[in-house]
């Protein structure tokens, strides 16, 4: 019963992540009517969503997907998308013009160090072929992508609406 009851789950997880997949690639198509000019802020908070789903992309398919778990070449891509982040989050505090910027990006500083952690650990039990222990520590990492993500709009929104305060 406990087995068909992961099975379950792991195919309902799959077919989540495929969906979305293919939402991440569909939305990336689009761009806002009457917003002609990207700022480099916003070109930074779409790096840093885009790094963050990526490795959440890998650490999925590394869970319920890949029979061997995560290769070497995937382990490589995290840290490359770590790296990333760091340098985008450096570039980000450069825009702050506001308090409350430095407020959020400091919030966002927290969750990013420890996101970072709860990711290695995933990895470790992943790498040493722990998958089911690498799953429970996954499920503490999805819940914390949300408010991360909900910072880093609300920079890329409060950049458009004062772009569009100045058209």
């Amino acid at each position: 019963s406990q087995m068909n009851t992961v099975t379950e789950i792991d195919s309902r997880t799959l077919s989540t992540f495929t969906a979305s997949r293919v939402l991440n690639s569909l939305i990336s198509q689009f761009a806002i009517p009457g917003f002609k000019e990207v700022t480099p802020k916003v070109k930074t908070v779409e790096k840093l969503i885009e790094s963050i789903l990526n490795i959440r992309g890998i650490i999925i398919t590394g869970l319920f997907v890949e029979p061997n778990g995560l290769d070497d070449h995937s382990y490589k891509e995290i840290k490359e998308m770590e790296i990333e982040i760091s340098k985008q989050l450096e570039l980000l505090k450069t825009f702050l013009n506001s308090d409350s910027d430095k407020t959020k990006t400091n919030e966002f500083e927290i969750w990013w160090n420890n996101f970072k952690e709860i990711t290695e650990k995933c990895v470790l039990k992943m790498r040493s072929n722990e998958v089911n222990s690498a799953k429970e520590i996954y499920s503490s990492l999805k819940d914390k992508i949300n408010p991360a993500l909900t910072i880093l709009l609300s920079f890329a929104a409060q950049e458009i609406i004062d772009l569009n305060d100045k058209t």
